[in-house]
C-alpha cells in the first residue's frame, strides 16, 4: 500500500446525501469539465499522432472517431469522479478509508469551503 494521503475536508462533506440535487448539480458540473479537459487532451493527443482512436461500427457510441473520443473522454472523468468524491469525503462517514490501495485519513476543518479538501501526504 502507498504512503497515507491526508485529506482536510469540511464536515459538512461527509453528511452529504449524494442524491441532495445541489449535491448533483455540483457533480454534473464537475464532470462535465472533467470530461470536456479529457476530450481535449485526447484530440490533441490524436492530432500529434500519439494516439489512435479505435471505432467501432456497431457501437452507436463509438461509430464515429468524434464519439469515441467522447466516450474515451466521458470513461476517464468517470474515474475520475470517483477521485473527485473520495478526496472530499463525499457521503463517507469515518476518519478513514482506503481507496484502490490508497489510504485517505481525514481531518475535519469547517474553515475548508464545502466541497472542497486539502491534501498534505502524510
Amino acid at each position: 500500500m502507498s504512503e497515507a494521503l491526508r485529506v482536510t475536508i469540511n464536515p459538512a462533506n461527509q453528511r452529504i446525501d449524494i442524491r441532495n440535487l445541489r449535491y448533483v448539480g455540483r457533480w454534473v458540473e464537475a464532470f462535465e469539465a472533467q470530461r470536456a479537459s479529457f476530450e481535449e487532451e485526447i484530440k490533441e493527443k490524436v492530432d500529434r499522432g500519439e494516439l489512435t482512436v479505435t471505432t467501432d461500427s456497431d457501437d452507436p457510441k463509438m461509430d464515429t472517431p468524434e464519439r469515441a473520443i467522447h466516450f474515451m473522454a466521458h470513461a476517464a472523468a468517470e474515474n475520475s469522479m470517483q477521485r473527485w468524491a473520495m478526496l472530499r469525503g463525499i457521503g463517507l462517514p469515518g476518519d478513514k478509508i482506503i481507496d484502490h490501495g490508497q489510504e485517505i485519513i481525514y481531518e475535519l476543518d469547517p474553515s475548508v469551503p464545502p466541497l472542497e479538501y486539502q491534501a498534505v501526504e502524510a
